[in-house]
C-alpha cells in the first residue's frame, strides 16, 4: 500500500510541488484507509477498498469515476462487461464507509445498500 500510495502523491508532487508534502500525504491517507476499512488494525486493506476510496475522493470528472467504479466490478459475460446485483452490493458496501466514517451515513439513507442495488436495476429495466 505504501509504494502505491507514494507513487500516486510522488506523481502529484512532480506536477504541483509547492501542493503537498509526500511523506505527510502518503502517512495521512494511509492512516485514514486504515481507519475506515481496517478499524482492528489487522494490517490489511482490500485492494477493491483502497481503489474505490482513492477514486472516489480523488479529482475528476463524475462520469470518469463512473466508468471506473463500474470496471472495479465488473465481470466478464458473453464478451461484455456486466455488473450483477451481488458486484453492485459488494462496491455500495465499500463506497458507504466513508460517509459512515464521517457521521453522514443517515444522510445517503443508512447503512443498508439493498435499496440502492433494488433501485439501480429497477431503473435500467
Amino acid at each position: 500500500i505504501l509504494d502505491y500510495l507514494h507513487k500516486i502523491f510522488e506523481k502529484t508532487s512532480n506536477e504541483h510541488p509547492q501542493l503537498i508534502n509526500v511523506i505527510s500525504t502518503v502517512d495521512l491517507t494511509l492512516n485514514w484507509l486504515l481507519n475506515i476499512y481496517d478499524i482492528n488494525r489487522t494490517g490489511t486493506i482490500r485492494l477493491l477498498s483502497m481503489k474505490m476510496a482513492l477514486a472516489l475522493l480523488s479529482r475528476g470528472y463524475i462520469e470518469e469515476k463512473y466508468r471506473y467504479l463500474f470496471s472495479l466490478g465488473a465481470c466478464i459475460n458473453n464478451n461484455r462487461e456486466v455488473l450483477d446485483r451481488q458486484r453492485l452490493s459488494v462496491l455500495f458496501q465499500q463506497a458507504i464507509v466513508i460517509p459512515k466514517q464521517l457521521g453522514e451515513v443517515a444522510a445517503f439513507g443508512g447503512s443498508s445498500v439493498e435499496p440502492s442495488v433494488q433501485s439501480c436495476f429497477e431503473y435500467v429495466n
